[in-house]
C-alpha cells in the first residue's frame, strides 16, 4: 500500500508486508490501514489483531536508518527516542564529571584526549551489530562531547585577551554553525546510518595534530603555580607575533614569583595574575587547591550566579534543541529545513557580536533576543488553530525566525559563563551551567509528542520560560572590562555595575573629570 513521503519522520508509521487487511486508523486526518497489527483472520467478523507477521516496509527506500536496522516501530518504537536519551545522558555526565577533570588536569589535556577518545568510539559505533551496544556507545560519546566543548570554549576564552575574548568566542560559534548546515548534505548524500557516522567522525583525525599548536591557558597555570611554563608559552606568543617582551611589563623575578606576561597576550588577566602573585603566596597556594561544587555553593554571590545560570542554561537548550527538533515535522524537504535551521545561526551570532561589541548591554541582548525568540514563536498557537488556509511557509519561517533568536542567545551564554567564575573552577562552573542545559535536552525531544496533543502549548511554554530567563539575567554582573577573576574573593567584591560603568559613575558623583558630552555605553560588550 502506497502512502504519502510525508510520513517519514517523527509521525513515521511503516506498513505491514504482504498483508491486506489491516485495522483502519486516522492518519494525519486521514483513513489508512494500520501500521502495527492485522487482523487474525483478515476478515472484519472478528476483532482479534496481531502484530504484523511478515515484517514492515519502509517509505523511503533510498535510506536506511537504525529504525530500519533494528525494526524500531509499533511496540518498540521508544528504542529512536532511547538512543537519543543515551547521548543526552553521556552529554550529561560528561558536563559533571569532565569540567572538574580540566579544572585540575588543564584544558588543553582534556580537550585533546577527549577529541580523540569521542572520535574513535564513534567511528565504532558504524560497526555496532547490537541495538545495547549501539545505546552505549552513543552514551559514552556524549560523555567525550562535552570533553572537547566545555574545556575548549574555556580554552579559547582564557587564551584571548578580554578585549578579543568576543571576537573568538564568537568566531568559534560560527563553526557550529557551518556544521549545522553540512551535516543533512552529507547525510542526503550518505544514505546509509553507518556511513554518516564514519564520515562524522573523520574530522577527529585532525585534533592529532593540534597537540604541537594549541598552548595551555596561560591564567590556568598561573593558578596552579606553573609560572615556568606560563613564561614558556609567552615566550612562543611572542615569537609567533614577531615581538619581543618589554622590560617594563615583566614583574621583580625570583624563584617565587616569576611570572612573565604581555599586554599584548593576556591583557588586564594579566594584570591580575600579577598583582595576585605579588601580593600574598598564600592566596597562590589556595588557588592551586582542590576546588568543588561546595566551594561555589559556600559563596553567596557564586551560589546565585550559578542557580541563575541553570535555570538560562536549561531554558536555552530546552527551546533551542526543541526547536531543531521540530524542523523534521514541517512541511517540506527534512533535509532543506534541518540546514536552514543551521543556516540562520550564522547572521544570529554575528548580529549578537555587534550588539555585545558595541551597543548594548550583555542584559539587553539577553531581554531582546529573549523577546524576539518568544514574539516569533506564539504566534504558533494562532497558526495551528486555523482550518482550510495553507499556512506551512508561515510555520517555517516562524520557526526559523525562533531559531534566529535563540542562536544568539547560545552563543551569549557560553561567552557570559565562564567570565562569572574565578580560574580554578571556571570550567566546573561552566559545566554546572551546562548540566542545566542538559536537563533541557532531556525533556527537548518530548516537546514534539506534547505538540500532537496540544499544538499551541509548546508555544506557550517556550515563551513564557524565555520571558522569565531573560528577567533572571538583571541579576547577573556586567562583565566588560573586567579581567578573568582569579578568586572566589574577586568575584564577590563584584557589584551590578561594570568597572567602566562604575568608574564612569563615581566620577559623575564626584564632578570630576569624565566627558559629560559622552555618551555612556553599556559595559557588557568586550
Amino acid at each position: 500500500m502506497q502512502e504519502d513521503s510525508r510520513n517519514i519522520g517523527v509521525d513515521f508509521r511503516p506498513t505491514c508486508q504482504r498483508t491486506s487487511r489491516s485495522p483502519i486508523e486516522s492518519l494525519r486526518g486521514r483513513d489508512s490501514y494500520d501500521s502495527c497489527v492485522v487482523y487474525e483472520n483478515y476478515s472484519r467478523a472478528s476483532n482479534r489483531t496481531i502484530p504484523c507477521p511478515l515484517g514492515w516496509e519502509y517509505y523511503d527506500q533510498e535510506s536506511f536508518t537504525i529504525t530500519e536496522q533494528w525494526d524500531l516501530v509499533c511496540d518498540v518504537a521508544y528504542g529512536s527516542e532511547t538512543t537519543q536519551m543515551a547521548l543526552v545522558l553521556g552529554v550529561f555526565v560528561g558536563a559533571t564529571c569532565m569540567s572538574p577533570i580540566s579544572d585540575k588536569f588543564g584544558r588543553k589535556r582534556t580537550f585533546l584526549s577527549s577529541a580523540c577518545a569521542g572520535s574513535f568510539f564513534l567511528f565504532v559505533t558504524a560497526w555496532a551489530n547490537d541495538f545495547y551496544l549501539f545505546i552505549v556507545l552513543r552514551f559514552l560519546v556524549g560523555v567525550f562531547q562535552q570533553g572537547v566543548i566545555l574545556p575548549g570554549f574555556v580554552l579559547v576564552c582564557e587564551v584571548f585577551p578580554a578585549k578579543q575574548r568576543t571576537t573568538a568566542a564568537m568566531l568559534s560559534g560560527l563553526y557550529w554553525s557551518l556544521a549545522m548546515v553540512l551535516l543533512p548534505v552529507v547525510a542526503h548524500f550518505t544514505r546509509h546510518w553507518r556511513h554518516l557516522v564514519i564520515v562524522t567522525s573523520i574530522p577527529g583525525l585532525f585534533i592529532v595534530p593540534l597537540f604541537w599548536f594549541i598552548p595551555e591557558s596561560v591564567p590556568w597555570l598561573i593558578a596552579k603555580d606553573r609560572e615556568i611554563e606560563a613564561k614558556r608559552i609567552l615566550q612562543s606568543a611572542a615569537r609567533w607575533n614577531n615581538v619581543q617582551l618589554p622590560e617594563k611589563y615583566r614583574p621583580p623575578t625570583n624563584d617565587d614569583t616569576s611570572v612573565l606576561y604581555t599586554n599584548s597576550v593576556v591583557g588586564k588577566d594579566a594584570q591580575i595574575i600579577k598583582r595576585s602573585l605579588m601580593n600574598t603566596t598564600e592566596d597562590l597556594e589556595v588557588e592551586g587547591s582542590q576546588y568543588t561544587i561546595l566551594d561555589i555553593l559556600a559563596s553567596p554571590k557564586l551560589r546565585l550566579y550559578s542557580v541563575i545560570m541553570i535555570y538560562i542554561w536549561c531554558v536555552v537548550c530546552l527551546v533551542y534543541y526543541g526547536l531543531s527538533l521540530s524542523s523534521a515535522t514541517l512541511s517540506g524537504n527534512l533535509y532543506v529545513n534541518f540546514a536552514l535551521s543551521g543556516a540562520v545561526e550564522a547572521p544570529s551570532i554575528g548580529i549578537c557580536y555587534v550588539m555585545l561589541k558595541r551597543y548594548y548591554c550583555r542584559w539587553h541582548v539577553y531581554l531582546s533576543i529573549n523577546g524576539n525568540t518568544t514574539t516569533s514563536r506564539s504566534p504558533n498557537v494562532v497558526l495551528l488553530t486555523g482550518s482550510g488556509v495553507d499556512l506551512s511557509v508561515m510555520a517555517i519561517s516562524l520557526t526559523m525566525t525562533a531559531k534566529f533568536g535563540i542562536s544568539g542567545v547560545f552563543c551569549a551564554i557560553f561567552l557570559y559563563t565562564p567570565e562569572l567564575y574565578p580560574t580554578t573552577v571556571r570550567n566546573l562552573g561552566l559545566g554546572s551551567a551546562s548540566v542545566g542545559g542538559r536537563i533541557g535536552n532531556l525533556v527537548a525531544p518530548y516537546t514534539t509528542y506534547i505538540a500532537r496533543i496540544a499544538p499551541w502549548a509548546p508555544g506557550i511554554v517556550f515563551g513564557a520560560i524565555s520571558i522569565m530567563a531573560g528577567l533572571l539575567t538583571l541579576r547577573l554582573p556586567e562583565t566588560r572590562g573586567r579581567p578573568f577573576p582569579q578568586t572566589i574573593e574577586e568575584v564577590e567584591s563584584w557589584s551590578l555595575r561594570g568597572i567602566e560603568n562604575s568608574e564612569k559613575h563615581r566620577m559623575k558623583l564626584k564632578g570630576n573629570g569624565g566627558d559629560k558630552t559622552e555618551k555612556e555605553k553599556c559595559v557588557t560588550a568586550l
